[in-house]
């Protein structure tokens, strides 16, 4: 049995090298988030991940480790390339598990560079109970697991706060808890606070995942379009 159980909506990182144009090795690095865990199969069903514009194109030859998150840790096993399909106009790959989880120090996730208004509601560590909207804040970046924001509040380390913000129209509440705040370079605020989401419901995750993932291909999409003479 896995040390780390796998579950949907956990996030993964494949780690595989990839050949460059004057012939080097380099390491990649490709983010995705769990859909399925397919027992019968011994794959797991992820989101095809995106590179350079497009979906990635795996290999069955590609030498492929995946790096599994969970709440506080992170674990890594060997996989490969077993296959795509396609669930509710979604695109997935099934990666054929190859050996067991071993444990590995925890990496940081991409981080999105955002701008946008987020409202803050503090979380009574005795209680548990929401108080009113007292805080309004401002993205800085944002992954599928934490935030960087700026604000006004002094929050301590390990205060639970909870944030709203809007995703493509859509209100989305995560709960999280604060890992630092320091002095803000932005002069319309005091403090930028870090926080890492926590106990984030599974469609939630999901969706925040597939922001960040669209957020990425326009970006990538506008860096390789040509310029335009003037």
């Amino acid at each position: 049995m896995d040390s780390l159980p796998i579950k949907h909506g956990m996030r993964v990182t494949l780690k595989l090298n990839e050949w460059a144009e004057d012939g080097d090795e380099r390491k990649l690095s490709l983010k995705s988030i769990v859909e399925d865990v397919l027992e019968d199969e011994g794959c797991l069903l992820i989101h095809a991940p995106i590179h350079k514009g497009g979906f990635f194109p795996f290999d069955e030859s590609d030498s492929v480790d995946m790096c599994i998150y969970g709440k506080d840790s992170m674990h890594i096993m060997p996989v490969r390339y077993a296959g795509k399909t396609v669930r509710e106009s979604l695109l997935f790959v099934k990666m054929l598990r190859l050996g067991n989880l071993q444990e590995r120090q925890l990496r940081e996730c991409f981080r999105l560079p955002t701008a946008q208004t987020v409202y803050l509601r503090f979380v009574d560590k005795d209680t548990q109970d929401l108080e009113p909207v007292v805080a309004e804040g401002r993205t800085v970046d944002i992954s599928d697991g934490g935030m960087l924001f700026s604000n006004n509040e002094d929050f301590g380390a390990e205060q639970e706060v909870q944030i709203s913000l809007e995703i493509d129209g859509e209100q989305l509440s995560l709960s999280s808890v604060v890992i630092r705040s320091n002095k803000s370079a932005n002069l319309n605020y005091i403090h930028d606070t870090a926080v890492r989401f926590v106990d984030v419901p599974g469609g939630v995750q999901r969706r925040l995942y597939q922001y960040i993932m669209k957020k990425q291909l326009e970006q990538r999409r506008k860096e390789r379009r040509p310029g335009i003479s003037r």
